[in-house]
């Protein structure tokens, strides 16, 4: 029970961290290009 507790665990932090990773990619060349083309 223990076991399957800490992979469900780890399963929704490296869910979590391939969202954040996928969402900070996606977002950062936007804001970069946005802000090149302000200048």
């Amino acid at each position: 029970m223990l076991t399957r507790m800490i992979i469900h665990g780890l399963l929704a932090a490296m869910i979590v961290a391939g969202g954040a990773y996928a969402y900070a990619s996606t977002v950062q060349p936007v804001s970069i290009s946005f802000h090149q083309e302000r200048h």
